[in-house]
């Protein structure tokens, strides 16, 4: 099957926004109000704040309540796992959607799109490790988390900037996906360990590793996977919910990039652009830390430390610096190594851009923009929707009544 059938006849799903106080338990409730102290240029704390007794990182106005529920979106807690053959069999996947690979240190692992939408949150182990694979399906993105035993990580019901957060019920603290840190409750600012995947092709990945394993639609649950239960919304205009920053013209809202970010900056890079400018290795310096970003012979995207050496090409499971030495990459911790040394993984989360800069709005870019052709570093100039081009549309009379869809659309000289 193709993707045109996944997204194109989907069961829509109604999203809607309670303008109330809302409350996920009796312990944790969202207060009103406004805390004091300065925002960064997304319009969120840098720093834990206080307000009316409440730890947070996001201002109460942008914790969204989507209306949907627990029961509405149930975790996966015992996942079955098929062999490609038997996937295949059970005719839900679709050739060009894509997942979430993982090594087990025997075998690699397909956390299927199809699935992680219905979910959104699923429980495994690898090796010793118990992990959560996350999916946020109004942001396209997922990510990997170690699942130590002093969480009790859940569905929320409750998004910033449209990208899902987690609630921790042993804490009372909402997780952001994105951010991998906590931002509201007992334990903000507390960080989440992520564990490393890569997304890949689900057609790809069955080519490449014929003996992978692959998450049974036999769930438990009555629900149709070979389609999306959110319709046509990764491909239409439409985000749902509105921003805590507004900021995304560089590029197309629901374009999909790789978003890298520490202390000291943010970067969005563009696959096409790693492998057509960069011939598929891009070395990096933002934020004062050296990077590389490379793709492997799969199209899976990785980014790694890196010290003064400077790698010139891929080949298979290791990238070679440009003195000719060999560093084996490493499928279960990602890591790239040469005798003694060690680069270690970088988190990357694949996501929409208008999620990614409206949460950093100052970040840096590698991939072609919409008004400046390819820029590989600072978007210049005013990145707001509201740009010559560009119109927003948000329906005040269906925000009024719960729900709000904000579209746009873009003249065909800017796209």
């Amino acid at each position: 099957m193709n993707r045109n059938i996944y997204i194109g006849v989907g069961v829509v799903v109604v999203l809607v926004i309670t303008l109330t106080l809302s409350f996920l338990s009796d312990a944790l409730r969202i207060v009103k109000g406004t805390p004091k102290g300065d925002v960064n240029g997304g319009n969120y704390y840098d720093k834990v704040v206080t307000h009316r007794g409440v730890r947070m990182m996001v201002q109460p106005k942008d914790i969204v309540k989507t209306g949907r529920t627990a029961e509405d979106v149930p975790p996966l807690t015992d996942p079955k796992f098929v062999s490609i053959d038997e996937a295949v069999e059970q005719k839900f996947l679709h050739t060009d959607l894509y997942g979430l690979q993982l090594f087990d240190g025997e075998n690699y692992r397909f956390y299927p799109l199809e699935i992680l939408a219905w979910h959104e949150l699923v429980f495994d182990q690898i090796g010793e490790t118990p992990i959560v694979v996350t999916y946020a399906p109004l942001t396209d993105s997922f990510a990997v988390f170690e699942n130590t035993s002093e969480l009790d990580l859940a569905y929320s019901g409750f998004v910033f900037n449209n990208n899902s957060l987690l609630l921790d019920r042993a804490s009372n603290t909402l997780y952001s996906q994105l951010l991998g840190k906590g931002v509201y409750g007992v334990n903000t600012g507390s960080a989440l360990t992520t564990y490393p995947s890569s997304i890949i092709q689900w057609e790809t990945f069955a080519q490449s590793h014929p003996d992978g394993q692959v998450i049974s639609s036999q769930t438990g649950y009555d629900f149709s996977y070979e389609l999306s239960p959110y319709g046509t919304y990764l491909v239409s205009r439409s985000i749902p919910f509105p921003l805590a920053h507004e900021s995304w013209s560089a590029r197309l809202a629901k374009d999909g990039l790789f978003g890298v970010f520490h202390d000291g900056g943010a970067k969005a890079f563009d696959v096409v652009a790693i492998i057509s400018e960069s011939n598929g290795v891009k070395n990096d310096v933002f934020g004062n830390r050296a990077f590389v970003v490379w793709v492997d012979k799969f199209g899976a995207l990785h980014v790694n430390e890196r010290g003064d050496e400077r790698f010139v090409r891929a080949e298979k499971a290791a990238l070679v610096d440009e003195e000719g030495n060999r560093w084996e990459f490493d499928s279960m911790t990602q890591s790239l190594t040469f005798d003694k040394n060690v680069r270690r993984d970088v988190p990357a989360i694949r996501i929409f851009w208008f999620a990614w800069a409206s949460t950093f709005p100052q970040t840096e870019i590698y991939g072609r923009t919409r008004k400046q052709g390819f820029v590989d570093g600072t978007f210049v100039g005013e990145i707001s929707p509201v740009d010559e081009g560009v119109r927003i549309e948000v329906d005040e009379a269906a925000i009024e009544g719960g729900a709000a869809i904000v579209d746009f659309e873009a003249n065909e000289a800017n796209e």
